[in-house]
């Protein structure tokens, strides 16, 4: 647990990396992986010491086959190999979407034991990638155990985070969507810089944590698949900052995106809603508060919350009621910074209009002067020398600048009609288009 310096002071450290902060460090760090490579490595470096096993392994479903492609253990097991997806336990896993637990691999008729036999492994516990068939994540025992249910619960949220970083990987390959305040690839750091720039964000968390006596509060924007801190005061050693994530699936903050109602509880070992709940027993929580941000045309944007791995009286109308206003003067700021962009973007466009017409004014003026100065040219010889034998021809040129006038007149009325009116309306005909060429 986390100690307070005897300073009399609100500053502190943690003293030591709890579990809680190793498991949230390492999610996040595999949810921002950006490649397969990374996503791997990445599990390889943190699984064992997060589970408390003698082996973990990472398997990739190839076709029919299961490859295991990493391995950390204390002995070498089966990396680099590949074998029939329905005849392992890796394959039975990943098929039948379910996590898998054998405290004993000489008791399961699942179990090939000739392969187990000439190694370490006595239990397994086998967790998939469950919405895609990608993959799984195994740990191995070197005796019969029975995994508790925070050491299958950590695996599943390491494969939880895994399937993140693979749709991130994949969108990260899509175009970009012009005209939405998201983008397939679900980058999210106008966000980010938006909350950043609110400058009563940090004084909004800090009295979060005061008024409730919690460690940790963070806003965080939620969408479908992704959760991504947008800006915490972290005085427990959580380990999240801004631009880190944790797998969706993991939090409370799913829920609310699908109800939008708060969920507020005291003491999840005392609470019958939350007590078996996978949230609190994944990241060691007791006490909880998460208030859902509705922007002002009724979409989810995300959450202020709050969390502490000490039970905190929370469920009150007074702590509600903070969390409440804090959350729509958050939404309010947003919903202000939306229509500042929207009136700057509007401004730029107005003025590059304004060149753009000053541009066709100064041409037109320019085109102008030519049919005029010919007109008057015509005119003044007429009436000087009367009708001859060149009136005609004189005539003709005259009205050719009349006709060139008309036009320049017609460009200046469109103008105003595309500015002012319904737009520029066209008369479509049939044609030889080569004639016309």
């Amino acid at each position: 647990m986390v100690s307070l310096p005897d300073n009399g002071t609100d500053d502190y450290q943690p003293e030591t990396r709890t579990p809680l902060a190793n498991l949230t460090r390492a999610t996040s760090a595999i949810s921002r992986a950006r490649n397969i490579d990374e996503i791997v490595a990445t599990i390889r470096a943190s699984a064992r010491s997060l589970i408390g096993c003698e082996g973990i392994a990472v398997i990739r479903l190839e076709g029919d086959r299961c490859h295991y492609v990493e391995e950390d253990a204390i002995a070498p097991l089966w990396k680099g190999q590949k074998f029939p997806a329905v005849a392992f336990i890796s394959g039975w896993s990943m098929i039948n979407r379910q996590t898998v637990v054998v405290p004993d691999v000489r008791r399961d008729d699942r179990i090939p034991y000739e392969l187990y036999a000439g190694t370490f492994v006595r239990a397994v516990a086998m967790a998939p990638i469950r919405k895609e068939v990608v993959g799984a994540i195994s740990a191995y025992w070197s005796r019969p155990y029975q995994p508790t249910q925070w050491e299958v619960e950590t695996l599943e949220a390491l494969t939880e985070a895994a399937l993140t970083a693979v749709e991130h990987i994949r969108f990260s390959t899509m175009p970009k969507q012009e005209g939405g305040r998201e983008t397939p690839r679900g980058d999210f750091q106008a966000d980010i810089d938006t909350v950043a720039g609110i400058a009563a964000v940090p004084t909004m968390l800090d009295v979060a944590l005061r008024r409730t006596g919690m460690g940790f509060a963070a806003i965080a924007r939620v969408t479908e698949n992704r959760w991504i801190t947008c800006s915490a005061l972290d005085n427990v050693g959580f380990g999240l900052k801004p631009g880190d994530e944790l797998p969706v699936e993991s939090t409370l903050c799913d829920e609310i995106r699908d109800h939008r109602q708060p969920i507020v509880f005291d003491d999840a070992a005392a609470d019958h809603r939350y007590r078996d709940h996978h949230t609190p027993r994944i990241y060691g929580l007791r006490s909880y508060i998460s208030m859902p941000i509705i922007r002002a045309d009724g979409t989810f944007w995300g959450t202020l919350c709050a969390i502490d791995p000490k039970p905190a009286k929370v469920d009150n109308p007074q702590v509600i009621g903070t969390f409440r206003l804090f959350a729509e003067l958050i939404a309010h700021r947003l919903d202000a910074s939306d229509r500042l962009s929207a009136t700057q973007a509007s401004l730029e466009r107005e003025r590059e209009l304004s060149e753009l017409r000053e541009q066709f004014i100064a041409v037109l003026g320019h085109d102008l002067r030519n049919p005029v100065a010919a007109i008057d040219a015509g005119t003044s010889r007429l009436l000087k020398e009367g009708w001859t034998d060149r009136t005609p021809l004189i005539l003709n040129l005259m009205k050719a600048s009349i006709s060139r006038m008309s036009g320049l007149v017609d460009n200046i009325m469109d103008l105003a009609r595309a500015r002012l009116g319904g737009g520029i309306s066209l008369d479509l005909q049939e044609t030889n288009l080569v004639e016309t060429l």
